[in-house]
């Protein structure tokens, strides 16, 4: 049984189905990974709307290369928040807290589980 459920219903139902139709030597992992996935779906709904800050962004600029720093600082805060470069700064900015939320809905057995099963570990 899928342990975290996904935010939406029917997503819930779908995975179900797709659980209860894979081969059984397979269900385990399928299982955690689900749980993993809804999780971390969970994590982005309650926290993915939490917009950077220019703190954020000053921290993003000393990353980069100082040519292209000043290009990115004369866009300023606000003309960079869409850049992708920023956004994918922010995503492994926050990616420990989204670990950590993740680890919390899954319980830690069940988390280090996933990681052996998925050779991640």
């Amino acid at each position: 049984m899928i342990k975290v459920k996904h935010p939406l219903e029917y997503r819930n139902q779908e995975q179900e189905t797709c659980f209860t139709k894979s081969a059984p030597e397979a269900r385990r992992l399928h299982e955690l990974m689900y749980s993993y996935s809804n999780a971390a779906a969970r994590y982005d709904q309650e926290f993915g709307h939490i917009p950077p800050s220019e703190q954020d962004y000053e921290e993003w600029l000393q990353t980069l290369h100082p040519a292209i720093a000043k290009v990115m600082a004369a866009q300023g805060f606000a003309g960079c928040c869409l850049e992708h470069g920023f956004i994918r700064f922010m995503k492994k900015k926050r990616e420990p807290v989204l670990e950590a939320y993740v680890r919390e809905l899954m319980g830690e057995e069940e988390y280090q589980e996933l990681k052996s099963l998925s050779g991640t570990a």
